[in-house]
C-alpha cells in the first residue's frame, strides 16, 4: 500500500471489515521501499511470503518517478509482468485516473476505454486487463459505481456496485440520468436524440448525412457512447 498514511490505512481496512488476520498482511511501504523500484519490493514480498497466488498494489502510479512517461512506466510494468510471471503470481494494481474534461457542449472530450488511465499510454497498452470505475451520477457522489472490466482478448463486462451498511454490494444498473443544461446541446448530444429518433431500440445503427454531423464526428462518438452504455458494440457493429 502507497497511497495511505498509517493512521488512513488502519480505517480503510477496518472499514472494508477485514479479519485481523487479513490485516496482517497489509504491507505498508517504508520511506526506503518507496524509493526502490516496485518490482525489487515485491520480489522481497514474494519470498518472504510463499504461497501467496495474488498480490495487490495500491497505488501503483503513486510509485513512479515520472507517471506521464512512457520510458519510465514501461520498464516497471515489464518488470512486474517477468516477476509475475516467474513466480506465477496475479499482480493486481491501482491507478489514478484522469481529470474528465467533461463539460456540457463538450462531452467528445471524455476519456474512454483503456484510455481512461492516468498518466502514460504505457499502462493501457502494457494491462492485460483494465477494470475502470465510473460514476453513473455526476451530480450525486453516492450513487452507484459502473465497472468495466476489459481483458485485452475477451470479451468486456460491466457491473454496477454501491455502498450498502458500510459494504461495497452488487447492485442493478440504475436508470441514465441527463445532466441538467441551459446552453446549446453540442453536436453529439443531438447526433445521439436523432439516433434515437431514427432507429428502433436493438436495430444496428450506421453513418447518415441526415444525422446532422460530419461522418468523423459519427465515428469518434461511437467508442464512448458503447462504453458509456448509450450503445452496444457485438462483433463490430454498434447497435
Amino acid at each position: 500500500m502507497h497511497d495511505r498514511g498509517a493512521k488512513g490505512m488502519r480505517r480503510t481496512l477496518n472499514k472494508l471489515g477485514l479479519s485481523q488476520e487479513a490485516k496482517e498482511r497489509v504491507i505498508r511501504l517504508t520511506r526506503k521501499q518507496q524509493g526502490l523500484e516496485p518490482a525489487e519490493v515485491l520480489a522481497a514480498a514474494i519470498e518472504a511470503n510463499p504461497g501467496v497466488e495474488a498480490w495487490f498494489i495500491e497505488g501503483l502510479d503513486m510509485w513512479f518517478k515520472d507517471a506521464l512517461k512512457m520510458n519510465t512506466v514501461a520498464p516497471v510494468l515489464d518488470d512486474l509482468q517477468r516477476l509475475a510471471t516467474r513466480s506465477n503470481v496475479a499482480v493486481i494494481a491501482t491507478v489514478g485516473a484522469p481529470k474528465e474534461k467533461t463539460a456540457e457542449g463538450r462531452d467528445s472530450e471524455r476519456y474512454h476505454g483503456r484510455d481512461a488511465l492516468f498518466g502514460s499510454a504505457a499502462l493501457a497498452r502494457k494491462a492485460e486487463t483494465v477494470v475502470l470505475i465510473s460514476k453513473t451520477d455526476m451530480d450525486d457522489e453516492n450513487a452507484p459505481r459502473q465497472y468495466s472490466v476489459l481483458p485485452r482478448n475477451g470479451r468486456a463486462e460491466r457491473f454496477w456496485m454501491s455502498f450498502a451498511n458500510g459494504q461495497l454490494s452488487p447492485v442493478e444498473r440504475p436508470e441514465p440520468k441527463e445532466r441538467e443544461y441551459n446552453g446549446p446541446p453540442s453536436k453529439t448530444a443531438l447526433m445521439l436524440l436523432k439516433i434515437r429518433g431514427k432507429f428502433e431500440i436493438g436495430a444496428c445503427i450506421s453513418y447518415s448525412a441526415d444525422l446532422g454531423v460530419s461522418r468523423n464526428t459519427y465515428h469518434n462518438w461511437l467508442p464512448g457512447a458503447a462504453a458509456e452504455g448509450v450503445i452496444e458494440k457485438r462483433y463490430g457493429r454498434y447497435y
